[in-house]
């Protein structure tokens, strides 16, 4: 389900008034804003935990900091086994604040807002969009990891061969603290491993 970016300009004048939706554009601009609002206000609370939580991870030791990983990973993986994605629901916030803390510690990139968002929205099977130069890269790698740990098959797919070789590598500091193993399927990549999907990064957890 697509929601519309609420800066895109999609503005409807006046109440929204819900009814069949397939009328016309401008009664369905207003009926997926309304379809959409719980699950916004879901995102900003759970956003709000993560950024929450950054004093407090900051101040782990890098022990401190492996146990919970391992910790939260296999709550996660748990929940996800026994009621799909929505029992992961609840752990997100938590898993992203680790693995916010954990890309800065090994890849020197500190997650902003608007990355943390993407994050927890792609991970909520969400389309999202950010600028150029917005910090693409780290918000996939941060919701592949949620993907992953929750016990999901996760494709990242890139641009051309080269960013895909490239992303891995970039990448693969968090992914591998995380527990989560990491290959980039390009056209040297055996067909039984490559089949029809040419440029994709591939998260898996380990065990």
């Amino acid at each position: 389900m697509i929601f519309p970016n609420p800066d895109a300009g999609m503005r409807t004048q006046g109440p929204v008034e819900v009814k069949s939706p397939w009328g016309n554009r401008n009664k369905l601009r207003g009926w997926w804003r309304v379809l959409a609002v719980p699950r916004r206000r879901r995102l900003q609370r759970q956003l709000a935990f993560v950024l929450g939580s950054g004093d407090r991870l900051a101040a782990l030791t890098d022990g401190q900091l492996d146990a919970l990983l391992i910790e939260t990973r296999r709550a996660l993986r748990s929940a996800g086994a026994r009621s799909g994605m929505q029992g992961a629901i609840g752990f997100r916030p938590q898993a992203l604040a680790l693995l916010a803390e954990t890309a800065f510690r090994q890849l020197g990139l500190r997650a902003e807002r608007n990355q943390l968002l993407a994050a927890l929205a792609m991970a909520d099977g969400q389309v999202v969009e950010l600028a150029a130069c917005g910090g693409k890269t780290l918000a996939i790698a941060l919701a592949a990891v949620l993907g992953a740990w929750a016990g999901r098959v996760c494709h990242v797919l890139a641009a051309s061969e080269l960013l895909a070789a490239r992303h891995t590598a970039d990448m693969t500091p968090l992914f591998a603290r995380c527990g989560v193993g990491v290959t980039a399927l390009t056209s040297a990549t055996p067909p039984h491993r490559s089949a029809t999907l040419p440029h994709i990064i591939e998260p898996r957890t380990i065990e």
